[in-house]
């Protein structure tokens, strides 16, 4: 955060495309770290088979990608992305990509507010209330349970 504190607050004041972009793009940049961290980091980013967190994380995107509505905002692609863990591994990976996103303002009682204005979304830094439980019912049995995280 000291190298790049950009967060969901930041859009606001931030130039259209490119610097809007930037912000999204940071908190991409931290959910592939947070993926590097619990699954190792492939070295060649040519092997699409790959198992470490830079091919899930690129997997998750362009998945995502596919599963986000036209003319998206920043939650409608965070949602898309949460939406492609499921679908390509079972939801394995839902605590890594919240902490990142909750660290860049797009945690979970962020609001979006209209995709085509900078200007009305509400930044949140927190992650969802179950992702602390160790009831695994708190969920509805959702998987990647944050519990014991702070």
């Amino acid at each position: 955060m000291t190298v790049n504190p950009l967060t969901y607050s930041d859009v606001p004041a931030a130039v259209v495309p490119h610097g809007v972009g930037t912000v999204f793009c940071t908190a991409l940049w931290e959910m592939t770290w947070q993926l590097i961290q619990t699954a190792g980091i492939t070295s060649n980013v040519f092997n699409s088979s790959g198992t470490g967190g830079n091919v899930i994380a690129f997997k998750l995107v362009m998945e995502g990608l596919k599963l986000q509505p036209c003319s998206p905002g920043f939650l409608n692609a965070r949602d898309a992305i949460l939406q492609a863990d499921v679908n390509l591994y079972g939801g394995a990976h839902t605590c890594a990509i919240w902490t990142a996103f909750a660290k860049r303002g797009m945690g979970f009682s962020a609001v979006q507010g209209s995709s085509s204005n900078n200007n009305d979304q509400t930044p949140a830094f927190d992650l969802p209330p179950c992702m602390f439980s160790s009831n695994s019912s708190a969920c509805n049995n959702q998987p990647g349970s944050c519990a014991g995280r702070s």
